[in-house]
């Protein structure tokens, strides 16, 4: 449960970076694909947006659960784990610029540009479908801080694990995402923090966690193994 507790609490910080990156797009597509009449007709439509969001990160976190399982097959998980936990740790200490890393690779610069041009298509759309598909494009858009919770979600114990570890990091960056698509820019002055002073701690906190995690070790919950293990049984010919 902490587990998910930390992912959720990750997503909370990482919010305050959503709001200058992706808070836009939620406004365009609150203001621009539809114009919801009074209070609940706001916040339906902003959650919905939200919601898609969410979901493709899940959806990331399935892909990054297959393949965790993957290493996992072949015995290389936890060697995996710990070369990218000593990966982040030293973009932390070093304060590495990720987004800029990123920007670099070819692959990187292809996939968004695709998706943008998907965006650029369904923002002239109407309709809650509309919005539901935007908030979800907008969830694959290439970010350093999304890319350290998957790296995260690679640690997990299990597949449903990694997937609920997504889960759990959207809904933390709902909340303030919410209030600034209906508020604007009087929350983003509020929580006005440099992406570059999160993102160095983010790698960093983020690396520790990994190399926790691939030395954890699962305890039986009864004493049937160990007890089996004290008194073997012995077979007489």
């Amino acid at each position: 449960m902490w587990f998910l507790l930390l992912a959720f609490n990750m997503g909370l910080l990482a919010s305050l970076h959503c709001i200058g990156m992706c808070g836009p797009l939620s406004v365009l597509a609150h203001t621009n694909m539809n114009k919801p009449t009074g209070t609940f007709g706001q916040v339906s439509i902003t959650v919905l947006y939200q919601f898609g969001r969410t979901i493709a990160y899940m959806a990331l976190g399935l892909i990054l659960g297959l393949v965790g399982k993957a290493f996992g097959f072949v015995g290389l998980q936890k060697v995996v784990t710990i070369i990218m936990g000593i990966g982040l740790i030293m973009v932390g200490l070093f304060s590495l610029n990720i987004d800029r890393l990123m920007s670099k690779s070819l692959l990187i610069e292809k996939s968004s540009k695709l998706i943008i041009n998907m965006l650029t298509r369904y923002y002239e759309r109407s309709g809650s479908a509309s919005v539901l598909v935007v908030g979800f494009l907008n969830g694959l858009i290439p970010c350093g801080i999304v890319y350290f919770a998957l790296a995260s979600a690679t640690a997990a114990m299990s597949l449903q694990e990694s997937v609920a570890y997504m889960l759990f990091f959207g809904l933390g960056t709902t909340p303030l995402m919410v209030l600034f698509t209906l508020f604007g820019n009087g929350i983003k002055s509020k929580f006005n923090l440099s992406y570059q002073k999160i993102l160095p701690w983010f790698a960093f906190f983020t690396g520790l966690v990994m190399i926790w995690r691939s030395f954890a070790i699962e305890i039986p919950m009864d004493l049937s193994l160990i007890l089996s293990m004290k008194n073997p049984v012995m077979c007489h010919w």
